[in-house]
Formats: C-alpha cells, sequence, structure tokens
C-alpha cells in the first residue's frame, strides 16, 4: 500500500530506517561475509523525481508534477 506525508516538502526529508546489517551479511544464520565486515541496509532508497516517469498505485497512475497530482488523488 502507497503512502504519501503531505506534510514534507522534499523527500530528503523522510528519514530512513537502517536495517540489520545481518540481513545481508548472512542467510538464515550463516555468515556470508567476513567477521569484520559491515554493511549499511537502509530500508528503502531514495529516487530524485525527475528521474521518475510515473507512480502506481493501488488508487490511480500519478504523472509529474507529483506534488499537485498526489493531493488531488488523496482529496477523491
Amino acid at each position: 500500500s502507497s503512502t504519501f506525508d503531505l506534510n514534507l516538502e522534499h523527500g530528503n526529508d523522510i528519514p530512513i530506517e537502517d536495517r540489520p546489517q545481518s540481513e545481508v551479511t548472512s542467510i538464515q544464520g550463516l555468515a556470508i561475509a567476513p567477521d569484520n565486515c559491515h554493511a549499511i541496509n537502509p530500508s528503502f532508497d531514495m529516487t530524485p523525481n525527475e528521474l521518475i516517469d510515473a507512480i502506481v498505485c493501488e488508487k490511480g497512475i500519478l504523472t509529474a508534477p507529483f506534488n499537485i497530482h498526489i493531493q488531488q488523488l488523496l482529496s477523491k
């Protein structure tokens, strides 16, 4: 399910949760990386607006300008 936070002006304001590094350094509890290896494992990545052609969600397909079209879609 898609979520949109209309209180944020920029995607850079979205806090990104760090997931446990063990999710990428082991499989089913078995280490697949050296013991001294550290990993960065964000829960999601950020894609700049200019690289996005459309956002497809259960309520419809959004195109630029996203800030206007997201508000219109959510007000339906």
